[in-house]
């Protein structure tokens, strides 16, 4: 079964994706990876190329390369001040990242929806704690766990082997509370 992954993607998503050492963006059947990433592909996607920074939430591996926004936003205490001509920041902090992950769950076999697939990210959904992060990207952010605050699924048309998913999370630390004595 082969797919167009970027119209898949811009589809569903409106955006197109590159993959590394893609030539063609139409077919993608020839390819090219320097050699100084061959090495840290965990494994390879449904086209062949590497998947360079795989997702792993807990247990749950993510079968495709998915695409991951992360936004970092401040929490600021503004004053006005009588007179001044500008305003006073009191205090600031920073926020927990938010994150969407935006991704397909595709069936290989022909005609057929990738329910098993769907039934383990629905588990991982469900679970009611904050899930450990193996990836990259977001572990350069320090972003080691998180929670999935809500998940959408789509429906595109021209076919039911691929179901497009996307999570909506927010980034999580343990917290270590310890209790003073005579408080």
């Amino acid at each position: 079964m082969t797919y167009d992954l970027n119209e898949l993607y811009s589809q569903a998503f409106g955006k197109f994706i590159i993959y590394p050492g893609a030539t063609n963006f139409t077919n993608f059947t020839e390819g090219f990876v320097p050699s100084a990433l061959l090495g840290k592909q965990k494994r390879q996607s449904l086209l062949g190329t590497p998947i360079l920074m795989p997702l792993k939430l807990d247990d749950y591996e993510f079968p495709l390369e998915p695409l991951i926004d992360v936004s970092l936003s401040k929490s600021i205490v503004v004053n006005r001040m009588v007179n001044a001509e500008t305003n006073v920041l009191e205090d600031m902090g920073l926020d927990n990242f938010k994150l969407t992950i935006r991704g397909f769950l595709i069936s290989e076999t022909p005609d057929t929806a990738p329910l098993d697939e769907l039934r383990r990210l629905v588990q991982l959904i469900k679970k009611r704690k904050s899930l450990k992060v193996g990836n990259e990207l977001l572990n350069a952010f320090g972003i080691r766990e998180l929670a999935i605050k809500s998940a959408r699924f789509g429906d595109p048309a021209g076919g039911i082997e691929f179901k497009p998913y996307t999570l909506e999370c927010i980034s999580d630390e343990p917290v270590e509370l310890r209790l003073r004595e005579g408080s």
